[in-house]
């Protein structure tokens, strides 16, 4: 089973390095599909249930890494 989230990104500015995190979060086990929006503001993804938990780890390592600023929120919606 798929799980989609919305996570609220801060601090990413840069279309490349948004480009950059997309190449290496989409090769991150479970994560299914994930988009960020063109502002730069919103993060989607879906991953495999069990799976969500370890990717997002693995996604904010990935944004802190490309875009030391980055910082992910997850919305409630």
């Amino acid at each position: 089973m798929n799980l989609k989230r919305r996570y609220r990104l801060y601090h990413l500015t840069d279309p490349k390095a948004a480009d950059s995190i997309l190449a290496a979060a989409c090769q991150v086990k479970g994560v299914k599909e994930i988009t960020i929006s063109e502002d730069l503001q919103k993060m989607n993804v879906v991953a495999e249930k069990e799976e969500l938990s370890p990717a997002m780890d693995r996604i904010v390592n990935i944004c802190r890494n490309i875009s030391c600023d980055c910082e992910i929120q997850y919305l409630f919606s």
